[in-house]
């Protein structure tokens, strides 16, 4: 009945495109009106009428004999049901507004005849790239999925992008089968707990953001630091009273803020990358329903996704664990793409670009400068979907960079030079002469290539700032201390590779290999292969904890669970049934104060502060020694494991006497040149 109230009323303000306030206020039920709609749906709905009186429902009274009955009107109000046609149609309101929107859009789309025309056209207009734009390519006759475009031609760009859509080609098409969209939302899961689960990635985040967004900001000195000032506010209260000045005249913020909603700017963002827009596309299909004007077929289409979100929806776990989380990780690239937004359309402004095409360029940039997980190439979405999850953020990040380095090389040196100085500093006040600095620093680069280059670009600046005696955490154990900001500026650690070498192509770097994502997940830990740290797991360890450690969190879970419990579950969170993680592996040798010979040992303190993204190292001189010896011993006892095995083949009569001198030679040769890429390493005057 509330439904059809609505479109009864709706139908005398029957309009195509968006709505203005007066349409929105003459549409809407009044109290009164609301109020009658609402107590004929309950009583239809079978409700008693004095059930709202009752300040809380007394527990039902059970019969003393088991009888085959359905449950009153009164116990499924008291178990929390929902039995009002109000608060049903309530539910699934934000869910209808997403196919309302989408038939608009296709409708305004068939209007337009640059874009769509009932019979092919050539040439209609030009191209961003210079190229005419035909619009030659039918469209399937399937107003469930293209509305009022069913049928129309359209240039083979638009076909693609919606069928991409509606799930018909490409990748789209082998996520939206029932094992696609299954494995799918497992990738998204597993890509979350690395990602938006993680609270160190949230901190790295936000400060490479705050380095990308002076790169994208240009010609605007301090300045756009305001702007973000105004961004962050306007976004934490979700809009803003204030005003801004643009191209001259006083903007309402929040007016600034719908305007960046309208025109796309927030979108792209992590959660897409993650697979949640297919949740979204729960809803498509019903676009027909919405144009009609009938009642009984807006039912049925609100029923059946109602139906669709009932079966996809989660406990309650979902608000904190990753709706939370992945409203904070979008918040931490909105508040910089809504800053650039504001900053660039003020400059286009004072440049003499009109309102409306400054805002589209504004908008544009601010999508894309912080990444836009939407708009990529179909065998990107492929080899994210599979064999590299996370190769969306490099795609997107690396050539802005690559930009800022050729338009604004001062940008690049301002943060060099600003990295640099700090590391100088933390050095001139520790006490450490200038040879034993270039030893250790010599060390740190061979142990892990680029620690004192940005991008593995020399004279980037460090990516280890070292920290002074009187602020070293770690100077009762003897050891220097660094800040480690690696993950902590735009872009990351580029050229950075493993520690180990398992499963690994040793000429990649870190974010190019393969590890297949949540398949990777699975297959590899149970054939032995530890993806992250780059080695095996020994046949009679527990592998399958591996795989649970591959998806769960990288925060203290054991820890937590121990310190509630008093530590009664110790056993339980450190066996394979739930492995501890890595940050509570950290805090557990922290917090039992023993001395390792090969691990980092971090105190209670800088153990926490590295899961929240301050990330602080012990460094040790002879540790480093030692992991780089044994890096490189490995290679030279694998060539000894070699040589006996021609050994073995020679007295086996499997090869000649020739034929094993020459490739013991061979291997003999090899190995000498790693010894000696050993002793380079070890030694800066080698």
């Amino acid at each position: 009945e509330m439904t059809r109230a609505i479109i009864n009323k709706a139908n005398k303000f029957a309009y195509l495109g968006d709505s203005t306030d007066a349409e929105k206020a003459a549409t809407k039920l009044t109290p009164e009106e609301e109020a009658v709609v609402i107590a004929k749906a309950e009583k239809a709905a079978g409700m008693p009428q004095t059930y709202r009186t009752k300040s809380a429902p007394s527990a039902p009274r059970l019969p003393d004999a088991r009888i085959r009955r359905d449950w009153t009107p009164e116990e499924r109000k008291y178990m929390g049901e929902i039995t009002s046609a109000y608060d049903a149609f309530r539910a699934t309101g934000k869910l209808l507004t997403n196919d309302v929107a989408a038939a608009r859009f296709l409708s305004r789309m068939a209007r337009d005849p640059d874009i769509a025309r009932a019979e092919p056209a050539m040439a209609v207009r030009m191209g961003d790239d210079g190229v005419p734009v035909d619009l030659d390519v039918p469209l399937p006759a399937d107003r469930k999925k293209y509305g009022n475009l069913a049928g129309m031609y359209v240039s083979k760009e638009t076909a693609y992008d919606l069928g991409r859509m509606n799930g018909e080609v490409g990748v789209s098409r082998m996520k939206a089968t029932p094992l696609g969209r299954r494995y799918s939302q497992l990738n998204g899961f597993w890509k979350g707990t690395k990602t938006i689960m993680n609270p160190n990635v949230h901190m790295n985040n936000f400060m490479s953001n705050i380095m990308h967004y002076d790169h994208g900001v240009t010609d605007m000195g301090a300045k756009k630091w305001l702007w973000l000032g105004k961004s962050m506010k306007a976004m934490a209260k979700k809009g803003s009273k204030g005003t801004v000045t643009i191209g001259g005249k006083k903007v309402s913020v929040d007016e600034m803020l719908q305007s960046a909603r309208r025109d796309g700017v927030f979108g792209g963002g992590m959660m897409s990358e993650l697979g949640q827009e297919e949740v979204a596309k729960l809803m498509r299909g019903h676009a027909p329903a919405f144009e009609s004007g009938s009642p009984y077929r807006l039912m049925n289409a609100s029923m059946s996704i109602a139906d669709k979100a009932w079966r996809y929806a989660k406990s309650g776990t979902k608000k904190w664990l990753w709706d939370k989380p992945g409203a904070l990780y979008q918040y931490e690239d909105n508040v910089f793409r809504f800053a650039l937004y504001m900053a660039e359309t003020d400059k286009l402004l004072s440049k003499g670009v009109g309102y409306g095409s400054a805002k589209s360029m504004a908008a544009r940039k601010g999508k894309d400068w912080f990444v836009n997980y939407d708009d990529v190439p179909e065998a990107l979405a492929l080899m994210r979907e599979l064999p590299i999850p996370f190769l969306s953020y490099m795609y997107g990040i690396i050539p802005k960079i690559a930009e800022t380095a050729v338009k604004q090389p001062a940008k690049i040196a301002k943060w060099s030079g600003l990295l640099a100085l700090v590391n100088e500093a933390g050095w001139q006040s520790s006490d450490i002469d200038y040879d034993d600095r270039r030893d250790i620093e010599h060390l740190m680069e061979n142990q892990a290539p680029g620690f004192n280059s940005r991008w593995g670009i020399p004279g980037m600046g460090p990516t280890n700032i070292k920290i002074s005696d009187d602020m070293n955490p770690f100077d009762e154990q003897g050891a220097m201390g660094f800040l480690d900001l690696s993950r902590a500026y735009a872009g990351g650690n580029i050229m950075g590779g493993k520690e180990g070498d398992a499963g690994n192509l040793q000429f990649l770097p870190e974010w190019l290999q393969m590890n297949f994502g949540a398949a990777g997940g699975i297959v590899a830990p149970l054939m032995g292969y530890d993806l992250y740290k780059g080695q095996n797991i020994p046949m009679f360890s527990d592998r399958l904890a591996a795989v649970v450690k591959q998806f769960i969190p990288n925060f203290p879970a054991g820890e937590m669970i121990n310190a509630l419990t008093g530590g009664m579950t110790d056993e339980i969170t450190n066996a394979g049934i739930l492995p501890e993680t890595w940050a509570g592996n950290k805090i557990q040798r922290a917090r039992s104060g023993e001395y390792s010979d090969t691990k980092d040992v971090h105190t209670l303190p800088t153990a926490w502060a590295s899961m929240f993204g301050i990330k602080l190292r012990p460094i040790d001189y002879g540790k480093l020694e030692d992991r780089i010896y044994n890096r490189f011993d490995k290679k030279v006892r694998l060539y000894d494991q070699k040589i006996t095995t021609l050994g073995s083949e020679l007295s086996a009569g499997g090869i000649s006497e020739e034929d094993y001198e020459k490739k013991v030679d061979d291997l003999l040769a090899k190995q000498e040149i790693v010894i000696r890429q050993l002793d380079k390493a070890l030694d800066r005057l080698e």
